[in-house]
């Protein structure tokens, strides 16, 4: 051995192989992981699909009720207008015409 070089540590036989039982050990776990999240995975698509469409569901009935809101304000507006534009026509009317 050289000084100031650590020494290489061989490991055993025995360690070996257990850290290959180990690697083999989670590398089945890592595949039912993914067996198990690729079946899950039509149903949480199905979830999000239900979710998007829910929520262009509630964009609609908020645009819808907007919409309501606008033509109910214009109605009362052209209302509002028309009373106006029906009171000067009857004060033009009780203005005196001048004699030409």
């Amino acid at each position: 051995s050289t000084p100031g070089v650590p020494e290489l540590q061989v490991p055993r036989s025995e360690e070996v192989t257990r850290l290959g039982w180990k690697v083999q050990e989670q590398g089945e776990v890592i595949s039912e992981l993914r067996t198990v999240i690729l079946s899950q995975l039509p149903e949480h698509t199905q979830a999000l699909t239900d979710l998007r469409v829910r929520l262009a569901d509630k964009e609609v009935e908020r645009t819808s009720a907007a919409s309501t809101e606008f033509s109910q304000a214009i109605s009362k507006l052209r209302e509002q207008l028309e009373a106006s534009v029906a009171a000067l026509n009857l004060r033009i009317k009780d203005v005196p015409k001048s004699e030409e």
